[in-house]
């Protein structure tokens, strides 16, 4: 039997561990463009909500909304900032959802998965106006926003009694709303 030698034998183990090093990431690359390719924006949010990473939320109307996801429903996310009140944001008013730069792991939110709770927003509205509660609503396009009184919410709008001399009442359509701040939650 021949000698083997060793400096050749280190190479050769050293050239499999590469090799298998090298196999590794590329399924690892593999398996994550996967799962970005069937990525959707209920799924990147609960990726976020469930590592509690911060978050900036811009929507169409251009605002901005910080803070870390706190529910994700069929056709919506609730984003909180500490003590300030929670932001009810439609997922199709959404135009940006990252994390801030501090996350942890920035580039690993794959999403693809469902929501985990299947409520929609008119379904979890109509459920907070029955105690009333004060609200401020954000329609698309519309950069003045109604405050008052949440009294009831239909299949698609939302009816507001508005703050003010008259307490004047305002219908929403709930498709065309960017988001909901909710103050008595």
């Amino acid at each position: 039997m021949p000698a083997v030698d060793e400096s050749e034998l280190g190479r050769f183990l050293a050239d499999a561990a590469a090799d298998d090093a090298a196999r590794a990431r590329s399924q690892e690359r593999g398996l994550r463009q996967v799962a970005e390719e069937e990525a959707t924006f209920a799924g990147l949010a609960l990726d976020l909500a469930e590592r509690g990473a911060g978050v900036i939320v811009r929507t169409a109307s251009g605002r901005p909304h910080r803070g870390r996801i706190e529910a994700v429903g069929r056709d919506f996310v609730v984003v909180r900032d500490g003590a300030r009140p929670p932001v009810f944001v439609p997922l199709a008013a959404i135009t940006v959802l990252r994390p801030e730069p501090s996350a942890a792991g920035n580039a690993d939110f794959a999403g693809a998965r469902p929501a985990p709770v299947d409520v929609s927003l008119a379904a979890a509205l109509s459920r907070l106006a029955v105690e009333r509660p004060r609200v401020q609503l954000t329609s698309v396009g519309d950069p003045e926003p109604l405050a008052g009184e949440l009294r009831s919410v239909g299949a698609d709008v939302a009816t507001v009694q508005l703050d003010g001399e008259g307490r004047l009442v305002a219908h929403v359509r709930l498709a065309g709303l960017a988001d909901v701040v909710v103050f008595d939650y």
